[in-house]
């Protein structure tokens, strides 16, 4: 499972999960994770803004039918 697997990256978890209740439970974040998914976020604005300029390039050239923004 996805949630066991990140898990198991880290020293402590980064996912709780939760069981019981009407919808028979779900997940939270820990504070660790958190953490990690702003990190990660921050990791892709700055890949996205450094790589802006070539990507633009293909566009501009016909080279690339799409670009997704973040």
């Amino acid at each position: 499972m996805l949630v066991d697997e990140l898990n198991g990256l880290f020293r402590e978890p980064v996912i709780m999960k939760q069981t019981g209740g009407i919808r028979g439970g779900g997940a939270a974040l820990t504070m660790l994770g958190r953490d990690v998914v702003m990190r990660y976020r921050r990791i892709e604005r700055t890949l996205a803004d450094a790589a802006a300029s070539d990507l633009e390039s293909l566009r501009a050239s016909g080279g690339v039918n799409k670009i997704c923004k973040t």
